[in-house]
């Protein structure tokens, strides 16, 4: 298990494109992270765990020096859909 530092601007599906070469990584992202899900916000110099046995080896070495960003500030959202539901939320 390895720890990385997000970047400015990433996501969990930019993170997980650029570590594992694959969008599925971001669910061992959110499982090794103990995540709430896909949306979840990720901030510059956030650490992160990473299982390097999950790696696309030939993608990850060809995305690895690029940092792949595709956020912009205003693009972190909030609000209904971005809202998580507890075990307490009745729908009536």
């Amino acid at each position: 298990m390895d720890i990385i530092h997000s970047k400015r601007a990433q996501s969990l599906f930019d993170l997980a494109l650029q570590i594992y070469g694959r969008l599925g990584g971001v669910f061992d992202l959110i499982v090794q992270n103990q995540l709430n899900g896909p949306t979840d916000n990720v901030y510059a110099g956030e650490m992160l765990r990473i299982d390097t046995h999950q790696r696309n080896g030939r993608l990850h070495a060809f995305l690895a020096p690029y940092d792949i960003a595709t956020l912009e500030a205003q693009d972190r959202s909030t609000g209904i859909g971005w809202w998580r539901i507890q075990s307490d939320f009745i729908i009536s």
